[in-house]
């Protein structure tokens, strides 16, 4: 069985790329829209989103993470 973050470094690793969000269990959600913006790691991961003009960094636990979705803007269905 692999792990939520196994899962997302495969969404990562993918050629051409295909955004994703995430969402978390405090409800937060995180559009993935590069594969460079989010750190990902067996515990801890973090996300790095420029809104407005303004960076910011959120890190959270990797078990905190309840849904990998692929919207339809998007295209293809996660694996």
């Amino acid at each position: 069985m692999e792990t939520k973050a196994e899962d997302i470094r495969k969404l990562l690793a993918r050629r051409p790329f295909t955004p994703f969000v995430l969402s978390l269990s405090n409800g937060e959600r995180f559009e993935v829209t590069h594969p460079e913006v989010l750190l990902i790691q067996t515990r801890i991961s973090a996300v790095s989103l420029i809104e407005n003009g303004r960076q910011s960094l959120s890190v959270f636990y990797t078990d905190e993470i309840v849904s990998i979705d692929i919207p339809e803007k998007w295209g293809e269905d996660a694996p």
